[in-house]
């Protein structure tokens, strides 16, 4: 048997991911890379012997989620962060990578139609406001004003954070993105989220136009597989603008009208391991359960594949 020589440590969420899934990923490294040991640590509660154990050769340290209890003693890190909304759209653009026009609505923001286009799109940033479609708004660009937080009404997630404005992209009748988890740029699962009840259109009047659902995340939707390799190598190089995120959820949105892809989203604080996360529980009832999801592109051997590269070439 050949001599390990390098440390990898899975650091799992246990309120997020489920451990059994890293150990199905540490058992595939551990097959194919003798070289490598694999310690999956729990990020609330971390073994001490073994965090000594992984520290005692050069170590690589992964974790979809931002370190909390358990702190390295060495290595490359890669863990996952919050990220404002306004920041990281920038930095996808500074980047290179298409997405919508981003700004936040403050008192002295101005929206020319000339600029953003007829539509926008009001969107929270609020903390935990996001996931669910709550606040999300559709509108006429020249009907957009500043709202104090105290004059939104109770429960609305403006009154807890500014509101976000996006340049609308019309995705079709049904809303629809789509969501890619990547594992250091490699897709690990890809489905598209679609409306199943249409918008209005969007000639409609103002306060049908206003009130309506159009957040994929916010009404009844369907769940549907795809492979399209434009937008997967669209969220390949939403990874690459940044790097540092090892597991992301990227959403893309694709305009009806002309085909491009924007990117809107990718999820860098980690919550999005779907294969067993709290929040990816209606997917999983959708598809059946977790296998189909995992079984797309043999996610737990992509990762193990990913993995044992970067270990054999960052460790440290």
């Amino acid at each position: 048997m050949a001599e390990r020589t390098r440390n990898l440590v899975l650091v799992y969420e246990p309120a997020r991911m489920d451990f059994a899934d890293f150990k199905q990923i540490r058992a595939r490294i551990h097959s194919r890379a003798p070289d490598i040991e694999v310690f999956v640590i729990s990020n609330a509660a971390p073994a001490t012997s073994e965090a000594r154990r992984a520290a005692e050769r050069p170590l690589l340290v992964v974790s979809p989620t931002r370190l909390r209890q358990y702190r390295p003693e060495r290595g490359r890190i890669y863990a996952g962060k919050r990220l404002p909304k306004e920041g990281e759209m920038a930095r996808l653009a500074e980047r290179g990578v298409p997405v919508p026009r981003t700004a936040l609505l403050t008192p002295d923001a101005t929206f020319e139609p000339g600029e953003w286009g007829p539509y926008v799109l009001v969107k929270p940033t609020a903390r935990g406001s996001q996931s669910t479609g709550a606040g999300v708004q559709a509108m006429r660009t020249e009907r957009l004003r500043h709202i104090a937080p105290e004059d939104y009404p109770p429960g609305h997630p403006g009154r807890k954070g500014p509101m976000l404005v996006q340049q609308f992209i019309d995705t079709g009748p049904c809303p629809r993105h789509y969501r890619i988890m990547t594992l250091f740029g490699e897709p690990l699962v890809a489905y598209y989220s679609e409306l199943v009840d249409e918008r209005p259109p969007l000639d409609a009047p103002d306060a049908v136009l206003e009130s309506a659902c159009v957040a994929t995340n916010g009404g009844r939707r369907r769940r549907v597989f795809f492979k399209d390799d434009d937008i997967l190598a669209m969220a390949r190089r939403a990874y690459e603008a940044v790097p540092e995120i090892p597991l992301q959820g990227c959403d893309i949105l694709r305009d009806a009208r002309t085909g491009a892809l924007y990117v809107i989203e990718i999820n860098a604080g980690g919550n999005t391991w779907h294969f067993s996360s709290p929040m990816g529980a209606r997917a999983r009832e959708e598809f059946g359960s977790a296998d189909p999801m995992v079984g797309q592109f043999g996610a737990f051997d992509v990762a193990a594949r990913v993995l044992i590269d970067r270990t054999r070439r960052e460790a440290e």
